[in-house]
């Protein structure tokens, strides 16, 4: 169960790899000009990333589906994971950069309530001033509406 290692450092790392990952999704699509449903998942970006910027996990769940789920190669979240990860990571980790490229966001032609976005994600991160970590992602997120606003869906990345 996913709720089991909130309290473990490897838990902890992936709740960094899983927020750097939404966040820095809303750094890069912030700056293309999209269509009315792009602009609103944008802007949906925009406040996960303010929210992880502000160590404010009310925010960024606010912007996840009642059925949102993170998933990597060897752990799954749901949206009541996620904000206990928040609550350790918030504590332990008050720096975090990101740089994202290949960015590419598509509204599903069949179902326009749903798209996807892809991108490649570099992170860095730690404690102090110097980043103890650096990672490379291919991230791949699904949103939907959901009583009417964009929500993150599902979130996985490798």
């Amino acid at each position: 169960m996913a709720y089991n290692i909130i309290l473990t450092s490897v838990g902890v790392r992936r709740l960094v790899k899983l927020l750097v990952l939404m966040s820095m999704l809303g750094i890069v699509l912030s700056g293309c000009e999209r269509g009315p449903a792009e602009e609103q998942i944008v802007a949906a970006i925009e406040d996960i990333q303010a929210g992880i910027q502000a160590h404010d996990s009310r925010q960024v769940v606010s912007q996840l589906t009642d059925s949102f789920m993170a998933d990597s190669s060897s752990s799954q979240f749901d949206k009541k994971s996620i904000r206990q990860l928040m609550f350790v990571y918030f504590r332990r980790y008050p720096d975090l950069n990101i740089l994202a490229s290949n960015i590419d966001v598509q509204v599903n032609p069949v179902d326009p309530n749903r798209a996807q976005v892809t991108a490649m994600v570099a992170t860095s991160g730690g404690e102090g001033l110097i980043p103890d970590s650096a990672r490379l992602f291919q991230v791949t997120s699904v949103w939907q509406i959901e009583g009417g606003d964009w929500k993150l869906s599902t979130l996985s990345w490798e």
